[in-house]
């Protein structure tokens, strides 16, 4: 597996992992899950959020697949409930946000981790206090979705390049075509991109099926992960990913908010 150094160098390349296509399947790969909840014991969580908890609820409540809403309650959390240690340093509060199973902060990876709390932060006065950390940080893939929202002709045709064959990243395999990156290695489809494309996307169809494949891709776990191999998703990376499980956890957030009847069905 590629290093940091390496992913840094080689990051024109993996940007195109924001989006990807599919094929097109309806049964979940992995059957029988207990759904009982993944999260750490209250006791044990890093980070407690009254309104993220309340959130989860009505979500789970507007959610007809059992499966889903599992997920929902298990990464929606996650960076909370796993990566985030505050402490005072000479009288000062200080946040460290990890990314999950390996122990280190970078601006891209903890900004994208928090980001989807930002809208929760009215009702939660913890969560605002930290807002000021979120803020000052750059977040390009949002810059991007800028740009897609004023239907900006590069934005939507590099899109339309991602998951084509035209990307040298854009892997078919028999679980799923889709995008992945150098940093993961070669035929490993990255779910963030399924994850990027459903928040991205006006289309129902097109969410749809970014939520079956992620909901079919999580190899019984009720987490995303890093990447999984094209040909077996039981062959993935980073079973502790909190980037990932978070930014899942937006998706169907958004989704419960502007198009609810999408999480009427059973994917």
């Amino acid at each position: 597996m590629a290093d940091r150094r390496t992913f840094v160098k080689t990051a024109g390349l993996a940007l195109a992992g924001l989006a990807l296509g599919m094929k097109g399947f309806s049964a979940p790969l992995f059957s029988n899950v207990d759904f009982s909840s993944m999260r750490p014991a209250l006791k044990d969580r890093k980070f407690v959020s009254k309104t993220v908890e309340e959130t989860i609820l009505t979500v789970k409540k507007g959610i007809t697949d059992p499966e889903l809403a599992w997920l929902f309650e298990n990464c929606f959390p996650n960076t909370l409930d796993t990566t985030v240690n505050f402490r005072m340093i000479d009288g000062k509060p200080d946040t460290f946000v990890i990314t999950g199973d390996i122990n280190a902060m970078w601006l891209r990876d903890s900004t994208a981790q928090v980001w989807s709390y930002l809208p929760l932060t009215k009702g939660d006065a913890e969560l605002h206090e930290r807002k000021y950390e979120i803020d000052s940080l750059c977040y390009p893939v949002r810059f991007s979705y800028g740009y897609w929202k004023t239907n900006d002709p590069l934005y939507l045709n590099t899109r339309k390049f991602i998951f084509s064959d035209s990307n040298p990243y854009y892997f078919k395999g028999k679980v799923v075509a889709g995008v992945g990156g150098p940093h993961s290695g070669m035929n490993m489809i990255w779910p963030l991109s399924f994850t990027m494309k459903a928040l991205t996307s006006t289309s129902d169809k097109e969410i749809t099926d970014c939520i079956r494949t992620l909901k079919s891709t999580h190899s019984g776990t009720g987490f995303m992960h890093e990447s999984f191999f094209k040909d077996d998703a039981s062959k993935f990376t980073r079973k502790w990913f909190a980037w990932a499980n978070t930014l899942f956890g937006e998706m169907i957030l958004k989704v419960y908010h502007e198009r609810s009847h999408l999480l009427k069905q059973t994917f």
